[in-house]
């Protein structure tokens, strides 16, 4: 019991430089997690600078307000939403929110995804094209026998045909490798 003793003024002098610190009176989220209360105090008011992203502009007119029946079909957030977002509207409301915010090094961010994103667009329509180009050759090599070739020395063997389906998978798994890594980029 001796021992514990020698401590005690130690403990002591912790505690009351504890007491002795000034803290700031509890905000409703640390009230929550210190205490049970009501959940009417973790709701608050958007502050100023949060509330511009919500207002509308002045001047412009507010679209025709839906029924109650049409507001609950439409999702509340983005992230409700099952469906995936283009590149080019998440892009857009990036640039809508750097209007209120400015912070160059995002604004050049963006600009480089939309690029980014604009190239990745192309590398599609190109494959897309480059995949139908190849079936309408296959459809042509499948549709064509020895009856009704023009040039009769040309030869159409299960080996073409093979390569073409060959050409057209391997075109078909590449633009969507592209487009997976185009969702995953955004």
């Amino acid at each position: 019991m001796m021992k514990i003793e020698e401590y005690f003024p130690s403990i002591e002098q912790a505690i009351d430089s504890i007491e002795s610190l000034e803290f700031n009176y509890p905000k409703p989220f640390t009230n929550s997690l210190l205490k049970l209360q009501d959940i009417v105090m973790l709701i608050r008011d958007a502050e100023g600078h949060e509330s511009r992203l919500f207002s509308v502009e002045k001047g412009k007119k507010e679209g025709e307000k839906k029924g109650f029946c049409q507001a609950l079909e439409v999702p509340v957030t983005p992230l409700k939403n099952k469906e995936l977002q283009s590149p080019e509207i998440l892009l857009e409301a990036a640039e809508k929110l750097l209007n209120i915010y400015q912070f160059p090094e995002i604004e050049e961010r963006i600009g480089m995804l939309f690029e980014k994103n604009r190239k990745h667009l192309k590398n599609i329509q190109d494959l897309e094209a480059k995949i139908e180009s190849q079936r309408m050759k296959l459809d042509l090599l499948l549709t064509n026998n020895d009856f009704n070739f023009e040039d009769k020395n040309e030869i159409i063997t299960d080996e073409m045909i093979q390569e073409e389906k060959d050409e057209v998978a391997r075109l078909e798994y590449e633009l969507e490798m592209r487009s997976k890594e185009l969702r995953e980029n955004e």
